[in-house]
């Protein structure tokens, strides 16, 4: 029965692998050349380009360096987390900020708008000042660190929206690409978010949809004392839409998360194969031992059984 079980879950381990690979696979090979060659390229220590236009929500025109330090204000900056994103984005972007607002709320000694900032930019030249608004009522009434000081709140996590050229400057610096497709009016980019100095430079990054609060807040930590380190998580790409060359079409992908998905599955049922083979040899050995135990007192038992 347990060499059974095992051959079912080994042979189950291997068919995760092998739809891990076949899921890579249809990003890398199906995926047409419009939406190929986006990623995070890290740019360590880069200057944020402060004179770079960007608009809040109350539709006022201001220069990305009013957030960060300068000649004239070397005291205004915090630690900065900026995020690129779109806000009629349908998958990619709301997932990030959700699970970036669990991640803050972990946080319990910082918060934001006193101690570091979160500045999300909109990449799309489309999108409205409603749209950034009810982002940023959305996902600041998600963070509950500092209920109590709305003001202070939204003074630090900022929903701004650029024109295409700004924005497009903004990414480059940091190393963010995107690409809008006009077939289905959407965006393809990368997942991940920017963690600043409060000079406006590079300190690090993170990728994908996992944020722990103890990194974010030691990335923090490291950002406000100019520190420039490792980035967090593996280097994904993760497209909103990629191509379906069935339809013939864009379609939204759930691909990285399958592979994702995939993955963990594979190191559990590895891990369940391991301890239930090591369960098997321990009970092997008992039993050898038993055994043996018995047979050396097999004369003695033959004798008492012969007094009975």
């Amino acid at each position: 029965m347990m060499t059974r079980t095992l051959h079912k879950l080994t042979t189950l381990a291997t068919a995760l692998g092998l739809s891990t690979v076949s899921l890579g696979q249809i990003i890398e090979d199906e995926v047409p050349v419009e939406a190929r060659g986006l990623d995070i390229v890290e740019k360590l220590e880069a200057q944020v380009p402060l004179d770079a236009k960007v608009t809040t929500i109350d539709g006022q025109t201001v220069t990305l360096g009013s957030f960060f330090d300068s000649e004239e204000a070397p005291e205004r900056g915090r630690p900065t987390i900026l995020l690129l994103v779109y806000y009629d984005c349908p998958v990619a972007c709301p997932a990030m900020l959700g699970n970036l607002n669990k991640s803050f709320n972990g946080i319990n000694d910082w918060t934001i708008g006193d101690e570091y900032n979160v500045i999300a930019i909109s990449f799309d030249p489309t999108n409205t000042a409603e749209q950034a608004e009810q982002y940023a009522m959305l996902y600041r009434s998600g963070y509950e660190q500092n209920a109590d000081n709305r003001e202070t709140v939204a003074a630090g996590y900022r929903f701004l929206r650029a024109s295409a050229d700004d924005s497009r400057a903004i990414a480059d610096a940091v190393g963010f690409g995107f690409r809008y497709l006009p077939e289905v009016d959407e965006y393809a980019h990368a997942t991940g978010a920017v963690v600043l100095t409060p000079e406006g430079r590079v300190s690090r990054y993170f990728y994908g949809f996992d944020y722990p609060s103890r990194q974010v807040r030691l990335a923090l930590l490291d950002a406000a004392d100019g520190r420039v380190g490792a980035s967090f998580g593996d280097r994904i790409l993760l497209f909103c839409f990629t191509y379906d060359p069935n339809s013939n079409s864009y379609t939204l992908a759930a691909f990285r998360v399958m592979q994702g998905s995939a993955v963990v599955m594979i190191v559990l049922v590895v891990g369940l194969i391991a301890g239930l083979k090591l369960s098997e040899r321990l009970s092997k050995n008992r039993e050898q031992a038993n055994k043996t135990g018995l047979e050396s007192g097999g004369p003695e038992g033959s004798t008492v059984g012969a007094h009975a």
